[in-house]
């Protein structure tokens, strides 16, 4: 079945008239378009089995435009293999020729002439196709370049061979030449069988081409061939070439163009970014150009001083230098302080300091000062007249003045247990009247306690009573003769009036004659004065335990 492609012929190379190199720089590998550009990917082959139809397995990404069948040789292959790149010339094979690969160990070959006197109507050629990765630009100028080298046993040597450039694969079923037009044709025959010779020259893309297609595009009339005097007599290899590391380059514009503002603020970072055509560059301090600090299109760097850059871009085997200066602005100063604390009522004064163009506090303020006397975090941002700025921040902790707060007086039922402070206090020292400096006491005798408590910011002081019912006296007789003494029923020894407590007199017979639930030691009353004899009470203080007793009423 017959399979046509049309596509746009592509006109003639073009030449670049003049590209300057620069000296003592350093080379670095330039961005090359071609995929598989050395054949190091594909299946090595060993029988005489090529089918171009199968090529891309050969070599990735490669395919035949055309029924010739191009070949991959291989430097792993044994010697008898039709593939093997070196033979031993005692062995049989099949070989078309010798040859190390330039690179790694793989390369292709291809027939570019065959000769009419074999066949008048055939002009047999062999071609190798692949895909970019990306697009030709149009207008923009490239280099194509690849390594060629004549087979050994090739009876004749022949000049034409070229590329062209397309937008889509081809494929044409014939083995004659393709009738396409090269951008870039080799007018010299090349005569080398032992060294690989590059040809290639520039041009200039007029369309979006996607796709490359290395051969002899012209017919045996169009061609210049000679015989190879070194060559063999085998009618099948009139002439062939090997072929390795084939290039597509975009040429570098003339100047680099940078983006990105090339003038920072100290500890700040910049990204400059420049476009020459190509993303093979290179960055280096310029003094110490051979100290590689970036790659590729992109400089990212934080530099603490002014610093002046080299930057190096390499296509189409042309260098283009340039530097670029980033200028590190100094940045104001501004310094808050430590984080500190105030005594509670006072106020603290912070100072952004002086010669800034701006202060912003964390309240919106521009004043150089801010006057602060509650708790918090302050910030304040500078600015000087280059926009660069600084930032600092504080914590303002408030220390509350000591309060001292034993409590009320307190009466002890049975056991006593420690004295604290009541409340919360920071950062104070304590002195009992027990000369104990804890922040709390056991009392072990009723009495009256003081504690002091002292911070730098002022001191308090406090007291505290502690009766125990173990002091407690309560009388057993009343004279009721109107003497002042003993006229009412008192008790002593634990604050007397100080305590709630509840009173019931019984008479002799079990009778209640008197209850009080708030007693204020004030029985009997003089209007109800009870008879001489013996009575009985009970007598309970807050939650203490019960008391039980007697009282004898005498006149």
């Amino acid at each position: 079945m017959l399979i046509l492609y049309f596509i746009k012929e592509l006109p003639i190379k073009v030449h670049i008239v003049s590209l300057i190199l620069l000296m003592n720089v350093h080379f670095i590998s330039a961005q090359n378009l071609v995929k598989n550009p050395s054949f190091e990917c594909g299946t090595d082959i060993c029988g005489f089995t090529e089918d171009a139809r199968n090529f891309s397995t050969y070599a990735c990404n490669w395919t035949c435009p055309s029924i010739g069948t191009s070949d991959m040789f291989t430097t792993k292959s044994g010697v008898n293999c039709y593939s093997a790149a070196l033979y031993d010339s005692s062995s049989p094979h099949f070989h078309v020729g010798s040859q190390i690969p330039r690179t790694g160990y793989r390369y292709a070959g291809i027939f570019t002439f065959y000769g009419r006197w074999q066949n008048p109507f055939l002009t047999y050629r062999e071609y190798l196709q692949v895909e970019l990765t990306e697009p030709l630009i149009p207008g923009e100028y490239y280099c194509f370049g690849m390594y060629v080298s004549l087979a050994e046993e090739s009876m004749y040597m022949a000049n034409d061979l070229g590329v062209t450039f397309i937008d889509n694969p081809y494929y044409l079923f014939t083995g004659n030449n393709l009738p396409l037009t090269p951008q870039i044709s080799e007018t010299e025959i090349i005569t080398d069988s032992i060294n690989w010779v590059k040809i290639g020259d520039t041009f200039q893309a007029t369309s979006p081409a996607k796709y490359l297609i290395i051969g002899n595009f012209y017919d045996d009339a169009q061609t210049s061939y000679l015989p190879d005097p070194n060559g063999g007599d085998n009618e099948k290899t009139c002439a062939y070439y090997f072929i390795d590391d084939v290039s597509v380059e975009r040429v570098l514009n003339k100047n680099f163009t940078f983006t990105g503002n090339p003038d920072i603020c100290e500890g700040d970072s910049v990204v400059i970014k420049s476009s020459i055509g190509t993303t093979n560059i290179t960055w280096a301090p310029l003094s110490d150009t051979s100290s590689i600090i970036d790659i590729g299109t992109t400089l990212r760097v934080k530099p603490q001083i002014s610093t002046e850059y080299f930057v190096k871009a390499v296509g189409c085997n042309v260098i283009v230098a340039d530097t670029i200066p980033i200028n590190v602005r100094q940045i104001p100063q501004v310094n808050l302080g430590k984080d500190t604390t105030i005594c509670a009522g006072t106020s603290i004064k912070l100072d952004a300091g002086d010669g800034h163009a701006s202060n912003v506090w964390q309240n919106n303020s521009d004043n150089r000062y801010l006057n602060v006397s509650e708790a918090g975090r302050y910030s304040v941002l500078v600015k000087n007249n280059l926009n660069c700025s600084d930032y600092d921040e504080i914590n303002i902790s408030v220390l509350p003045l000591p309060k001292a707060n034993l409590g009320s007086d307190t009466l002890i039922c049975e056991s006593f247990f420690p004295l604290k402070v009541k409340g919360e206090n920071v950062g104070v020292t304590y002195q009992w009247s027990t000369v104990s400096i804890d922040s709390s006491i056991f009392p072990t005798a009723s009495g009256k306690y003081w504690v002091t408590l002292q911070n730098r910011c002022g001191v308090s002081t406090d007291s505290i009573n502690i009766y125990s019912m173990e002091n407690l006296f309560i009388p057993n007789v009343l004279t009721l003769n109107e003497d002042e003494f003993n006229e009412k029923f008192k008790f002593k020894g634990v604050g007397e009036l100080d305590w709630p407590c509840s009173l019931k007199i019984f008479n002799r017979w079990g009778k209640q004659i008197y209850m009080s639930n708030n007693y204020q030691q004030n029985w009997p009353d003089d209007n109800d004065l009870p008879d001489d004899g013996v009575y009985y009470y009970t007598l309970k203080f807050s939650t203490c335990s019960e008391y039980k007793g007697w009282i004898k009423v005498m006149r």
